[in-house]
This record gives C-alpha cells, sequence and structure tokens, in this order.
C-alpha cells in the first residue's frame, strides 16, 4: 500500500513537471526536483532498486548525472551548473524509481508492475502540455502578449518572436522543445489506444488527437522526423504476428502519427535547410571547446556561457548547442562525451531489444519507439538539457523493459547499494530544497515596490546558491534604483561576484568594466574592457561596452572606433544601440 500510494505520489510529480513546466519559474522547478528525489529516496529505502540488466541504459545515464554533479567543482559557470545537474539527477532519480517500480512488478510483487498506470501519467502529461499550446493557437497570440505585458507569463524577445512567427510553445520555452515532448507522448497514447479496454481505448485516442493537434502547430521539422522514424520503427515490430483486428487499428493509428508528422514538417520544411546549418554550427562550437578542457570539461550547462567566445564569424550562437554530443563536449569534456555515446548505443540496444522480442507487448513497443524519438530528437536538439525531457525518456526506457522470466528470484538490493541510491537522492533533496528556498526569498523581495525590496533581493541572495544572472540583474537594479555613485558602488559589488560566478563570461566582465566606470573607478574599468574585448574580439557587446567606458574616461575617439567595430559585428544589439545614442548626444556621431 505504501509503495503504491508512492507511486501515485511519483506519477504526479510526473504530470506536474512535463504538463506544467514553466522553465522560468527557478523556485518551483526546484521545488519540484526536490520532492521527486525525495520520493525517489523513499521508494529506494523500500528496496525499489531496478536490476541492472533490466534497463542498463538508466545505470548509464546515472554515472552522466553524476559527472554532471561534479562538475560544479570546477565549472566555469557555478551557478548554471549547480541547477542544470541538480535539475538532471532529480529526474534520474525519478527514472530510476519508475523502471524500478516495473522490474518488481514483473517478479509478482504487483501485477502488471504500473506499467500502464506510468504511461498513462506521460500520455496526461502531454495533454495538458498540448492544451496550453492549443489555447495559444485557438485564441490568438494577442491574448498571450497580453501577458507578456501584464508580467503574468516570464518571457524574452525570443518568445515574443515566436508568437509573431505563429508557433505554438505552451509553457516551454520554445516549439522545438515542446516537440520533443510532445512526439514520445504521441506514440504512447496510440500503444494505449491499441491496449486497452474500449472506454479507455477512445480516451487514449482523445489525448493523441489533442496531442497530434499541438505537435502541428508546432511546426518543428526535428520532432516530426523523429516522430516518424519511431512510428515506422514500431510498426514494423509490433505488427509482426499479431491478429488482423490488432493489424488494422495498429495500421489506423501508425497512419495517423505519420501523417501528424507530414504535416508538422511541410509547413517549416523551406527554412530546414537554414536552421539544420545553424544547428550544425553550434553542435561543431560545443567539439571546438572540448579542445580548450578535453578531459574535464567546463561544466554541465556550461555552452551558453562560453558561446559568444567560440564564434567563427558574425552568426551568433545560442544558449544550448542544438546536440546531445555537442553539449556533453562542451560541458562534460571527454569523459562526458564518453558517456552520451555510451547512453546513446544503450538505448538503441534497449530498443532494439525490446522491439525484437516475442514477448513484448504494443505498450511495450510504443514506449521503446518513443525512447527512440526522444534520443534522436535530443541528438539534434537540446531537449536532454532540462528534466521534463530527461525524465520521458528515462520514463520510455522504463516501460519498454523486456520481461524477466518468472525463474529468476527476487533480487534484493544489497545494502551498499541501497544506502547508495538513497544518500544520492537525499543529496539532491537538499541541494534543490536550497535552491528552491533561496528562489522563494528572492520572489518574496521581488513583489511590491522595486526600489523598496532591492536591499531584500540583495540579503536573500547573499545565502542563495551561486548564481550569475541573479547577481548581474541584483546590480542592474541597483543603478536604477540609486543613481548616484553610492548606487554603482553596489552594483560594482554584485557584478563582481556574478563574474566570480561565471569566470569565461566576458560580457559580464564588460558590464563589470562599466559599472567600474559608473562609481568612477576608471582606470580598473579600462583595464577590464580590454582585457574583455581581447579575450572575445568576434563579439560586438563587449566592443560596445569597452566603448562606454571610454566615453566615461573622456576618450571620445576610442569610443568611436569601437562603436565601428561593434555595428560591425552586431549591428543589432542593444549595448551597440546605446553606445550610438551616447555618441550622438555628444556630437561624436552623425
Amino acid at each position: 500500500m505504501t509503495d503504491r500510494l508512492l507511486a501515485t505520489a511519483l506519477a504526479a510529480l510526473v504530470i506536474a513537471r512535463g504538463g506544467c513546466a514553466d522553465v522560468a519559474a527557478p523556485a518551483a522547478s526546484a521545488l519540484w526536483a526536490a520532492l521527486a528525489a525525495l520520493v525517489a529516496a523513499a521508494l529506494f529505502w523500500r528496496g525499489a532498486v531496478p536490476p541492472l540488466r533490466a534497463v542498463p541504459a538508466i545505470w548509464i545515464g546515472a554515472a552522466w548525472a553524476g559527472w554532471g554533479l561534479l562538475s560544479i567543482g570546477w565549472s566555469v559557470d557555478r551557478g548554471a551548473t549547480l541547477a542544470a545537474a541538480t535539475q538532471g539527477a532529480a529526474a534520474l532519480c525519478a527514472g530510476l524509481a519508475i523502471a524500478a517500480l516495473i522490474a518488481r512488478g514483473r517478479r509478482g510483487e504487483d501485477p502488471g508492475g504500473g506499467r500502464r498506470e506510468l504511461a498513462w501519467c506521460a500520455v496526461l502529461a502531454g495533454a495538458v502540455a498540448a492544451s496550453a499550446a492549443i489555447r495559444q493557437w485557438l485564441f490568438g497570440f494577442p491574448a498571450l502578449r497580453d501577458e507578456l505585458a501584464a508580467g503574468t507569463l516570464a518571457a524574452d524577445l525570443w518568445i515574443r518572436g515566436m508568437a509573431d512567427d505563429g508557433r505554438v510553445f505552451g509553457t516551454m520555452l520554445a516549439p522545438d522543445l515542446l516537440a520533443g515532448f510532445l512526439a514520445p507522448a504521441l506514440l504512447l497514447a496510440v500503444a494505449l489506444a491499441l491496449s486497452q479496454s474500449t472506454p479507455l481505448r477512445w480516451l487514449a485516442a482523445l489525448c493523441a488527437l489533442v496531442i497530434g493537434s499541438a505537435l502541428v502547430g508546432t511546426r518543428s521539422v526535428g520532432g516530426a522526423v523523429a516522430l516518424a522514424l519511431g512510428a515506422a520503427v514500431w510498426g514494423l515490430a509490433a505488427l509482426a504476428g499479431r491478429s488482423p483486428a490488432v493489424r488494422r487499428w495498429s495500421l489506423a493509428g501508425l497512419a495517423l502519427v505519420i501523417a501528424l508528422a507530414i504535416g508538422a514538417a511541410w509547413s517549416r520544411w523551406p527554412g530546414a535547410t537554414r536552421r539544420a546549418g545553424e544547428r550544425l554550427l553550434n553542435q561543431w562550437a560545443g567539439l571546438r571547446a572540448l579542445l580548450e578542457a578535453p578531459l574535464l570539461g567546463h561544466g554541465q550547462d556550461t555552452f551558453g556561457a562560453l558561446a559568444p567566445g567560440l564564434r567563427m564569424d558574425a552568426e551568433p550562437l545560442t544558449r544550448y548547442a542544438h546536440g546531445l554530443f555537442g553539449q556533453a563536449a562542451c560541458d562534460g569534456g571527454g569523459v562526458g562525451l564518453a558517456l552520451a555515446v555510451l547512453l546513446a548505443l544503450a538505448v538503441l540496444w534497449q530498443v532494439v531489444r525490446t522491439l525484437r522480442s516475442a514477448r513484448a507487448s504494443p505498450l511495450q513497443c510504443g514506449a521503446a519507439a518513443a525512447a527512440l524519438v526522444a534520443l534522436c530528437h535530443g541528438l539534434v536538439d537540446y531537449d536532454l538539457v532540462f528534466a521534463e525531457h530527461l525524465l520521458v525518456l528515462w520514463a520510455c526506457l522504463g516501460l519498454s523493459a523486456p520481461l524477466v522470466a518468472p525463474a529468476v528470484p527476487t533480487l534484493r538490493p544489497r545494502w551498499p547499494l541501497q544506502a547508495a541510491l538513497v544518500a544520492a537522492a537525499l543529496s539532491v533533496v537538499a541541494l534543490c530544497g536550497w535552491r528552491a528556498a533561496a528562489a522563494f526569498a528572492i520572489a518574496r523581495a521581488d513583489q511590491g515596490e522595486p526600489c523598496a525590496g532591492v536591499a531584500a533581493r540583495a540579503a536573500a541572495a547573499r545565502w542563495s546558491p551561486p548564481d550569475a544572472r541573479r547577481d548581474r540583474d541584483t546590480a542592474a537594479r541597483w543603478l536604477r534604483c540609486d543613481e548616484t555613485v553610492a548606487g554603482a558602488r553596489r552594483a560594482v559589488e554584485w557584478t563582481a561576484a556574478a563574474r566570480a560566478a561565471s569566470r569565461r563570461d566576458m560580457i559580464l566582465r564588460a558590464e563589470h568594466a562599466f559599472v567600474l566606470a559608473q562609481a568612477a573607478r576608471i582606470e580598473e574599468a579600462r583595464a577590464e574592457a580590454e582585457a574583455a574585448a581581447t579575450a572575445w574580439p568576434r563579439v560586438g557587446r563587449v566592443h560596445a561596452y569597452r566603448g562606454l567606458v571610454s566615453i566615461a574616461a573622456g576618450e571620445i575617439t576610442v569610443a568611436q572606433q569601437c562603436h565601428a567595430l561593434a555595428t560591425r559585428l552586431d549591428p543589432h544589439d542593444a549595448v551597440v544601440q546605446v553606445l550610438a545614442s551616447r555618441l550622438r548626444q555628444l556630437g561624436a556621431l552623425p
């Protein structure tokens, strides 16, 4: 009974994370991770540990997550690494618990192993995420823009661009991320429709229709191609040897899946070549970052901090490497890249083993195909950086694990392994709880009048985990609320903290130089700005900040040179525009 309650709690967390994944809410994300790891720790304590040979890919994923946690020690962006590593570790704990529950069920402790229940949770999570996207699609993007303007939905300029483009993204960062989450859920929904009784079959079919409609609205070529590949592979395996009635249902379901995939891909196929070139540039940049730290890497989720300095030309790189291998090469070095390759091979091996098994059910085949879709999409996009997409992969691997022969005795986990898993899960709980408490404290400080709350925000940030972006935002608040030299000196403290948290980000260093100039520390500002421009010569924003520092130092000619170089590199950058405005005010620019 206790296991059932814990499994229900874990399933509810799966729905909450996957269906309501607002990655712009750090407090909610950290709280989810802490709760998921806590439930997993309770299940591990009760002996829920999957056998190694049932899901070897998840154990390789455990090594990968452990390497990400270790990389906090040498990361060039400790805040980003801490956030990503703890989220990934929490998702892995949930995935291990899911696989363990199914493995225990196969040995007779719980008939069915909760396989269908957990599959339903994944499908419902996809349906909830799809419903948010369909709301955007049906009610139009003006309502979404009203939410953005009112501040009820956190967003950036690029999210506004997605709205203008007419692509839906639900509560996730981008349409491609939503597609990477919905495509495996669609295959699981079709699998449930083929394996359930009549009332539940129609409910699964309805979920498949909702998920498929939202998938078309994402207009994601990568998600569509991965979905079509998974559906085709599943069709070859699941239809072999089945009855004519099951074959007819399967053909109808798979035809729907492939039609939706083609519809989603066709709407954006003309721009697919250009986008493929951009993603190759990002992956190549991640592999080039491997040369700087060939063994240990730079720390998990540090590609964004290094990306501006990895540019080969004026084409900017994105925050993520758009691929599992490029991201792993930059973040984890040679060890991380090797673990990523082993993980991909282990997933492929488990998928092939499941699809070839004569005893595999349609649900197992669908889960195996869904795991293949999640992997394939993660190879060409940045899905596997986020906890909800990792959780989908781990859940599909657990759901697709092949049957264990009844003659195999119940394998009680050995106490060292059980204790290690419990200790690891509780460590994740502690890290995530620290992040959640700090994020809630900062959110409370941000409520109300901005200038009155900036001191409370700074006090909350002092005991929070390192976070360069938060420290940079705190510095900006001081500058807005206190335009005197005293306010600039307070801001210097926070830009220095941001620099310490993200050592290789030269944009942060250039911002620090600008704030130093505001605080009348001209010589230090000049040295910092010149060092940043030397380290990242192809980044226009760095040169723009150097130009602003030069204006504060009275060096108008240097500022004009910086403006010319910054305009050539990044003509539309906001800081470049600020520099141009300052020069026009001084009459140094027509």
